[in-house]
């Protein structure tokens, strides 16, 4: 896990979309969905789950965004 990992993540669960997040970070949404699929294998756990609507954060991602959104 990585700085930039966390901030992606972090601004995902802020605006609630990759693409926003990306648009926001300027970078690509490839750039972001890639980070954050590094970021699942390594926590061996998915962090979003993905819906019709958006997305929503997972038991393990609400875990992860308490601990890491202050120190961003």
């Amino acid at each position: 896990m990585d700085y930039k990992q966390m901030e992606y993540f972090v601004k995902i669960c802020q605006v609630r979309s990759f693409s926003a997040a990306a648009r926001e970070l300027y970078v690509t949404p490839q750039g972001i969905s890639k980070s954050m699929d590094k970021l699942e294998r390594e926590l061996g756990a998915p962090l979003f789950a993905r819906t019709r609507t958006g997305i929503e954060l997972t038991a393990m991602g609400q875990e992860l965004y308490k601990h890491a959104q202050p120190h961003l």
